[in-house]
């Protein structure tokens, strides 16, 4: 991870040395209670891709790209107020894990009361999406 990245912790963790009892059924005044809208995404902070502007998937959904596609689908979960639709007419090259982010971004999504659709995927890749048995978990 670069110098100029953090990460967002969720949740009401204790701070180092504070001494509060992690057991405890009530926080301490003061520290973080968990938002009933955790969406469970992260969103790191000052990435060179954190300015991307529309909500557009990148051209590669693989393994190997996956760490950025969770970083640009946290920053669509943080900008949204509401339903969440994204432009993936971009999308050139997409694998089991790439399918598994973005099924498992809209099903975390729906948990809070937030719609997620896919556009344009182009056919060859819509074809792909079938074939994996993805269609019905992508599908708005």
């Amino acid at each position: 991870m670069a110098d100029e990245e953090f990460i967002i912790l969720l949740g009401d963790e204790p701070e180092q040395g504070s001494g509060a009892d992690v057991n405890s059924p009530e926080p301490e005044q003061g520290t973080a209670t968990p938002n009933t809208e955790d969406d469970g995404f992260v969103v790191l902070l000052g990435s060179e891709d954190s300015e991307s502007g529309g909500k557009s998937l990148p051209s590669e959904l693989v393994i190997a790209s996956a760490g950025s596609l969770y970083q640009v689908l946290a920053e669509f979960a943080a900008a949204a107020d509401g339903d969440i639709s994204i432009d993936a007419s971009a999308v050139e090259q997409v694998d089991s894990a790439g399918l598994q982010l973005l099924a498992l971004f809209r099903q975390s999504q729906q948990k809070t009361g937030r719609e997620v659709s896919y556009q344009g995927f182009p056919d060859d890749i819509d074809t792909v999406i079938r074939r994996a048995g993805f269609a019905s978990l992508l599908a708005a």
